[in-house]
């Protein structure tokens, strides 16, 4: 659900499920870089905590949240991917 909030084609979807049978932590991964590449610069965090919440993944959206409030802006990405890695 997660990851066709980020906009993502079920076509997608299988093949990362595909690639990555019986580990879920390595799809979502999959799932967010994949996302990055699509989105670009529209790849922000806002809109990742949108989708998260939007999910009912609230929980999860507070600590990325708290994570990324922990970083100078200047790490803010590469903090971003260790959040979601």
């Amino acid at each position: 659900m997660f990851a066709r909030k980020l906009g993502h084609k079920e076509a997608l979807l299988q093949q990362i499920e595909y690639k990555h049978p019986r580990n879920m932590r390595e799809q979502i991964q999959q799932s967010l870089i994949e996302w990055q590449k699509r989105e670009r610069e529209q790849a922000t965090v806002d809109k990742l905590l949108s989708a998260l919440r939007s999910c009912k993944l609230n929980m999860v959206a507070d600590s990325v949240e708290e994570e990324l409030q922990a970083c100078s802006y200047r790490e803010q990405f590469l903090c971003l991917r260790r959040v979601t890695s």
